[in-house]
């Protein structure tokens, strides 16, 4: 095996077609490269194409079907996915679970899916079920109820496993992960025979099966490893292992091949805004200055559609102005479901050719809509509703007329209508028939659509129930009479004919439902087919088939993976939509997926951080789009973009932000000039919003009441509000402070408390004797070192004391297993590392009380005297040195150079206290951050270590201290938070709460109609 690391900035396409033209060769069907997508695989025909006049060109693969070229020993007919489907929803029917139910067969074989793909296999109940046992956390009860899940689980994957076996049927994923074990247990270089030479490339990640591939390719000599990343990034990775490094992904892949060194390794030259995304994610820049402007650009809009029309726009300008041509140009969607149809059709009404590969939902199709709404006429026994919608579908005309039925589909609604009132028609096909008999002229035309209907759902309108097979024929009559072929075959061959896509979908899973029926003999009503109708086929995603290399291309975010492109358009960049966690847990939380090897939504997380570090790193132009609004909800700007944001600033280079305007495509009819049509009752209502807006400002942060009273005393965590952000300070003092703060904090903050409460009970002893279940030891002190000798006592005792406590923890069971099986035996190891320490039951929880004004400065005194509270975790003293330990759930997010700099307060002004009470000694402080599994320390040896010892950061907290009493009391200025400083508490990036008053009345100004207007 060889290894070969290619500059991101370089066209992965373009260098593996070089390579392939270097051998000298017309005939490369020897030749075999196997890549993740199939659009790279039309990308490198393309370069060969492009360099070559004519040559056999060589083997490409996707994964799959690379696999699918090496020999199986059993022959198994692989089924379908939706095969799979019916097959697990007729077990769900055929058994009475307690907790499994029809309608969950996605799922479940998802689920089932990712078992094979671990490797695991039966083993994961086991396992499962061990792990259980281990949980101290949960009742008795809920074990119990958690042990009969998993039980059901295995049941099923047991019954699922013999049906298998039984027609010697295999899915996917089982015969992907058998071929890839036939090929792994026998002699390598006898299985893979149908190449001479292979080129792997573009890989970065991969399930344990696939591994087990790679690392049987790693074993042969004709083989490459092309590794497409940012050289510098790649170092950074490989030298040590960082979780949150944007590589982190690709690292656990490099380490499991043992790769650790590249041939013929040559950066290439980056992009501008290469040390802009190396510096967000905090890893070297290099030594040259950033020369110019990086070519990143911020694009924030108010709503979904100003968005894309913004995106359009600046498509039409990147080709007109900047001479880029369509195919050069990438637009990536963050979200499918919101984006695909929006975009679409935005970018035809501005008449930009696209190459489209985003999926669109079945139902959204004309064919998906009209198949629904004559189920549902089947299943509701023709209710109004349905009927009248019937008419509103396109498809509708052409079904008419191919009937021989002249009549416009809205005059047969609006005669329905008046029917179904001069009746008063509740609902059913007999009723219908009757009103029309009733009328003077007895309306043939709507009589005869009537009599059409009811032949079209004769095959369906049946009580009895039926089997699969039977069903599934009944479907294929039912769709034959609709004569959706005859609509629709006229432009078959059109890459975009969604409802050409979608009916051969749809006739693709009736034959699977046939197939199916062969081998599954229950019986299922109408309705229980409606469900699973519904589960399986109206959920999917129809995709265009695209032209390659015509047009601009939209696709989703992952699809963006070493495309060639000279400028990329990111739609969508807002949290919760970027990152995405596309896929939720199924039936095992996150806790037991890591302990089982099962995927996690973390590593969704890294996958994600590699593609948009990957996108930054290698392309010359990129735009980033992004809403302020979905439906008059808030929406708050993505992570990535505060993480480049925050690298531009630290590199003193700016990018580029605009606002994107709703009015970018003037005259289309998205967007008529609705501002001037304003009625009085809209105009009224701006007025009372102004007014109320208005009202709010005193509490927005113009706080006019006594300052002097809110500030008589602070505590640690006050002082930090106080410093950083005096609008956040103030809700505290008023009181509102739990009102305000996100569920997501609340929630981490109680279980931060939790963990402080076990920790304290653990030095001191259990106080409360009405605690059930607490033996008798954990009312006694623990009073020593925690050493090699004592270190498993002191593991089971917080196991223990976190057990009796369990009832005061709200949070989910998944943090409590990981307090109890990881946060427990690191701090006890890190216990095991400490100087013995003397005892004293004052130095846990520790309250003090003291006076400022203004002391230690050499500046003028206070204008004002605090009162500062405090109540430190823990004092640890050994001989001269005290350790101030301050627990926390994470660690501050503070460099050593803004912890110097008095930026955060809370272990300086321990130690101030400490020191106003007469505690001498020499000071370490030290924060103990749980679940980081991180201790940070300031003080003795913080000198050498270039941190910021206590008795230099007091000071400066102080002078801080001092300025903001003097702002706030003698200037009179407004709370708000210190430039560059995070506030929490907002709901908008870049609009804190302190000018939000503002940026909503900008907001109304722009869109109020002008005096003018009348």
């Amino acid at each position: 095996m060889t290894t070969r690391l290619v500059s991101c900035s370089v066209s992965l396409p373009e260098a593996l077609a070089r390579t392939l033209i270097t051998a000298g060769q017309q005939d490369l069907s020897r030749f075999a490269v196997l890549l993740p997508t199939q659009r790279l695989q039309n990308y490198v025909r393309l370069a060969l194409a492009t360099e070559l006049t004519g040559c056999i060109p060589p083997q490409m693969y996707s994964l799959s079907e690379f696999v699918s070229r090496l020999p199986v020993a059993d022959g198994r007919r692989k089924i379908t996915v939706e095969e799979q489907r019916l097959i697990l929803n007729a077990l769900l029917l055929e058994r009475e679970y307690r907790f499994l139910r029809p309608g969950m067969e996605s799922d479940l074989a998802r689920f089932f899916r990712e078992i094979v793909e671990s490797d695991l296999r039966e083993q994961v109940f086991p396992r499962l079920q061990e792990l259980l046992l281990q949980d101290a956390y949960r009742s008795d009860e809920h074990l119990q109820q958690l042990q009969q899940h998993v039980e059901e689980w295995a049941d099923l994957y047991e019954n699922y496993m013999e049906f298998l076996d039984k027609f010697e049927l295999t899915d996917e994923a089982l015969d992907f992960a058998d071929r890839v074990r036939a090929a792994t247990a026998s002699e390598p270089s006898a299985i893979f025979d149908f190449f001479d030479q292979l080129i792997v490339a573009g890989f970065s990640d991969a399930n344990p099966v696939q591994m087990r591939l790679f690392q049987t390719l790693a074993r042969l000599p004709n083989v490459m490893f092309w590794v497409h990343a940012d050289p510098v990034a790649v170092e950074a990775a490989t030298a040590e292992t960082i979780p949150t490094h944007p590589y982190a992904v690709l690292h656990r892949f490099l380490k499991m091949l043992n790769i650790n060194r590249f041939e013929d390794h040559r950066e290439a030259p980056m992009p501008l805004q290469a040390p802009v995304i190396r510096s967000a994610f905090g890893l070297p820049t290099g030594e040259e200055a950033v020369a110019s402007t990086p070519e990143v650009h911020i694009h924030r809009a108010l709503t979904l559609i100003d968005e894309v029309k913004g995106a359009a726009v600046l498509v039409r300008d990147l080709v007109l102005k900047h001479q880029i041509a369509p195919e050069k140009i990438v637009v990536a969607v963050s979200d499918e479901a919101q984006y695909a149809r929006l975009v679409w059709t935005v970018f035809e009404t501005a008449d930009i050719p696209i190459n489209f590969a985003v999926g669109i939902p079945f139902d959204e199709t004309q064919v998906g809509q009209w198949i629904r709404l004559f189920l549902e006429l089947a299943r509701h026994d023709y209710r109004n509703q349905d009927m009248l919608s019937l008419f509103s579908i396109p498809i509708c005309k052409h079904w008419l007329s191919i009937a021989g039925i002249a009549a416009e589909p809205a005059q047969l609604q609006d005669r329905l209508q008046r029917l179904i009132v001069n009746f008063d028609i509740a609902a059913g096909f007999a009723a219908y028939h009757d009103a029309v008999r009733e009328t003077p002229d007895g309306d043939p035309e709507l009589s005869r659509f009537l009599e059409l209907l009811q032949t079209t759902l004769a095959p369906l309108a049946s009580d009895d129930t039926k089997t699969y097979r039977e069903w599934g024929e009944a479907l294929w009559q039912f769709s034959e009479s609709l004569r959706l072929l005859e609509i629709f075959a006229w432009n078959s061959d059109d890459p975009y004919n969604l409802n050409m896509r979608a009916l051969r979908q749809w006739f693709g899973f009736l034959k699977s439902l046939i197939r199916t029926g062969d081998i599954l003999q229950e019986n299922l009503p109408l309705h229980e087919l409606h469900a699973l109708l519904m589960q399986n086929i109206f959920r999917k995603k129809v995709r265009p088939a695209g032209e390659p290399f015509v047009g601009v291309q939209i696709v989703g975010l992952m699809e963006t993976r070493s495309i060639p492109a000279e400028a990329v358009i990111v739609l969508g960049n807002v949290e919760g939509s970027l990152p995405k966690l596309t896929e939720r847990e199924l039936f095992i939380g996150e806790a037991f997926r890591r302990r089982l090897s099962l995927p996690t939504l973390q590593h969704q997380e890294q996958l994600q951080d590699q593609w948009f570090y990957q996108l930054m790193a290698a392309t010359p132009r990129v735009h980033l789009f992004w809403h302020e609004y979905v439906d008059e909800s808030p929406r708050v700007k993505s992570r990535y973009l505060q993480r480049l944001e925050l690298g531009a600033k630290m590199l003193s280079v700016g990018l580029s932000e605009s606002v994107v305007h709703g009015r970018a495509l003037p005259g289309d009819f998205l967007h008529p000039d609705w501002e001037k049509e304003w009625p009085d009752d809209l105009r009224k209502d701006y007025q009372i919003l102004r007014q109320r807006i208005a009202d709010r400002r005193d509490e927005r942060g113009r706080y006019s009441g006594d300052r002097r009273n809110v500030l008589v005393q602070l505590s640690a965590h006050s002082l930090k509000d106080l410093l950083h952000c005096p609008y956040r300070f103030l809700l505290s003092r008023l009181g509102v402070e739990h009102e305000t703060l996100p569920e997501s904090d609340a929630d981490s903050r109680q279980f931060g408390q939790w963990l402080h409460q076990v920790l304290f009970y653990f030095f001191r002893g259990l106080d409360d004797p009405s605690l059930a279940g607490a033996d008798p030891d954990l009312y006694q002190p623990w009073t020593e070192a925690i050493d090699r000798l004592n270190h498993e006592q002191a593991l089971d005792r917080l196991r223990r004391l976190s057990a009796v406590l369990r009832g005061k923890l709200r949070g989910k069971p998944e943090s409590y297993f990981q307090v109890m099986h990881s946060i427990w035996p690191w701090l006890v190891k890190k216990e095991r590392e400490r100087e013995p320490w003397d005892f004293d039951p004052l130095d846990f929880e520790r309250e003090l009380a003291v006076q400022w004004q203004g002391d230690g400065l050499a500046e003028e005194p206070a204008v004002m005297p605090v009162r500062f509270r405090m109540r430190i975790d823990r004092l640890v003293r050994s001989g001269s040195q005290i350790n101030i330990v301050d627990y926390k759930t994470r660690l501050p997010d503070v460099s050593k150079r803004a912890f110097r700099e008095g930026l955060d307060p809370q272990l300086p002004l321990y130690y101030y206290g400490l020191i106003q009470q007469g505690t001498h000694g020499e000071f370490v402080g030290e924060y103990v951050g749980l679940l980081d599994r991180d201790c940070e320390r300031y003080g003795k040896s913080s000198r050498k270590d270039s941190n910021a010892p206590l008795d230099e950061a007091w000071p400066e907290v102080a002078k801080r201290l001092n300025r903001r009493l003097t702002e706030l009391l003698v200037e009179h200025r407004p709370f708000e938070p210190l430039d560059g400083a995070l506030c929490k508490y907002c709901d908008f990036v870049d609009i804190c709460r302190r000018n939000e008053v503002d940026y909503e009345v900008r907001k109304l100004d722009e869109a109020a109609p002008s005096e003018s207007d009348g």
